[in-house]
């Protein structure tokens, strides 16, 4: 049973894995469309608005202001490239782009699922492989298991085979104990009759004998006075012969029929002998000893049977009394029962599971849709580098658990905790976060519009291509209908943002705003 059992877990292995290794591949795929189409939306998004200048000199008329730097007199006005793409084009590429995202997500989610279900099946694997053999391998235990499956067949049709043997003798052994005491009765009476005929044989010789001395006599004596006395004599002679040559006959066909006889018992007393010797011969002394003890144990239990008697009575009493009481404890435990689960359940005490309160799981919901959302500006931020997922599993069993999170880093594979993030690489994902949250508060709530956001410092913590990437995401924002605010004292950033509020310390104490159009 053990071996059966082992060789379905392995094949469900097998097949796990097979499944898994299709994840994967799938996984591989979609996560290189969704890199390949969130770069094509990132040259389109850049492009597009590389050639708002090309749109805004398309609307420029000679001695009229231009709306960005107020001339009148337009000596050079850019260009609008042929290839520029259009604002519906943008939006699809961005549609496409979230759309692969979400499937890539979708994808890493089941084989991170798969992969967990592979690993407890291999070790669930092992254990068994360990309490059966030491040294075997996952690899080779199919091959040990055939052999072993071989061995025990064997073994097994051998152990049957003996069995059968055995119960065969033990069938023979109790008819014998049957037969036994009935031949022992036959085998009595035949030595009876074999005495009697060998006393029947003793005498008929003798009496032979006696006759054949007797006879000699008579021929000795057979002088005779005339011959009608001797005739006579004959005639008297030749009739004892006759009587006595009969009684021969009679006698040799007895002790003919006598040895028959002898023969048979002999045969009979042979088979009995063998027959009494298989069976194995009884101790009256212990025998009697048993029946003594059986007879002791047998008055035992008639008394305790009255005793238990007199119990039951009192038994089944009180058991129609706990019946009646039975009926109401049955349900006012089964509504404890169900209470009692709904409220560990709700305040996440479930042993052996996360601590996952009921509020914490409806979070979870709005949390997972928060961090779906900030992922697509995450990605476009970190040049589709990181990427965050809500941790599956809580660090350990006895802290509440459920809205921590982990990144998932696509340069190298690996996922870990946010906490192991720079600080700049924190400052994108609080980023991503804050608009992620933007966006749900608005799609969840209806007329609610969140038009206004404050970045308060952080930027300092960036390079270069990050504080671009950054930047880029910030003005697709401000390109909508929302006000973006920057508070920073980075250099950099005066270059990139034409309004500005520039706040300036006074030596005598104060400070002053200047605003920058």
């Amino acid at each position: 049973e053990k071996l059966e059992e082992l060789s379905a877990s392995i094949k469900e292995y097998n097949d796990k894995k097979k499944q898994l290794e299709q994840l994967q591949e799938e996984y591989l795929k979609s996560a290189e469309n969704s890199k390949r189409l969130s770069a094509v939306y990132a040259q389109l998004d850049e492009a597009f608005y590389n050639e708002q200048a090309g749109i805004l000199a398309e609307r420029l008329v000679e001695g009229k202001a231009c709306p960005v730097c107020g001339a009148t007199v337009h000596l050079c006005p850019a260009k609008k490239s042929e290839n520029a793409p259009t604002a519906e084009q943008l939006k699809k590429a961005k549609l496409d782009a979230e759309k692969a995202q979400r499937d890539y997500q979708s994808k890493s989610v089941a084989c991170g699922s798969a992969n967990t279900v592979v690993s407890e099946l291999q070790k669930n694997i092992e254990k068994q492989i360990n309490s059966l053999w030491e040294n075997v391998s996952l690899e080779s235990a199919d091959g040990v298991i055939e052999d072993e499956t071989k061995r025990l067949n064997s073994e097994l049709f051998r152990i049957n085979s003996e069995i059968a043997e055995a119960e065969k003798n033990k069938s023979r052994k109790a008819a014998l104990g049957e037969i036994v005491p009935a031949k022992e009765t036959e085998l009595s009476k035949l030595k009876s009759e074999i005495e009697a005929y060998n006393s029947d044989i003793s005498g008929l010789i003798s009496e032979i004998k006696t006759k054949n001395n007797l006879l000699e006599n008579e021929k000795k004596t057979l002088s005779c006075d005339s011959k009608k006395t001797a005739v006579e004599k004959v005639a008297v002679l030749g009739n004892t012969i006759a009587r006595l040559n009969d009684e021969l006959k009679k006698a040799e066909a007895d002790a003919k029929d006598s040895e028959n006889k002898i023969d048979i018992f002999n045969a009979t007393i042979q088979e009995l002998k063998t027959q009494i010797s298989v069976v194995e011969k009884l101790d009256k002394e212990s025998e009697t000893a048993k029946k003594l003890k059986l007879t002791e144990e047998k008055n035992l239990v008639d008394e305790q049977s009255k005793q238990i008697h007199t119990r039951l009575f009192a038994n089944e009493k009180a058991l129609i009394n706990i019946r009646s009481q039975w009926e109401k404890y049955s349900a006012a435990e089964k509504h404890y029962i169900w209470m009692k689960a709904l409220s560990v359940t709700a305040n996440g005490n479930v042993n052996d599971k996360d601590k996952i309160t009921l509020e914490t799981y409806i979070q979870m919901t709005y949390f997972e849709r928060i961090v779906a959302r900030a992922n697509t500006r995450l990605m476009v931020m970190t040049g589709c580098q990181y990427e965050l997922k809500r941790c599956g599993e809580a660090a350990n069993k006895r802290s509440k658990s459920g809205l921590d999170l982990d990144v998932i880093d696509h340069y190298n594979g690996s996922v870990r905790s946010v906490k192991t993030l720079s600080g700049g690489e924190s400052f994108k994902a609080s980023l991503a976060l804050a608009l992620g949250l933007s966006d749900e508060v608005q799609a969840s709530s209806g007329g609610v519009m969140l038009d206004t956001m404050f970045v308060d410092e952080g930027f300092g913590t960036l390079n270069d291509i990050s504080l671009d990437q950054v930047m880029e995401a910030l003005t697709g924002l401000a390109e909508g209908n929302r006000l973006v605010g920057i508070i920073s004292h980075v250099d950099y950033l005066k270059q990139r943002i034409d309004k500005q509020i520039v706040i300036k310390k006074q030596d005598a104490g104060g400070s002053t705003a200047e605003i920058v159009v």
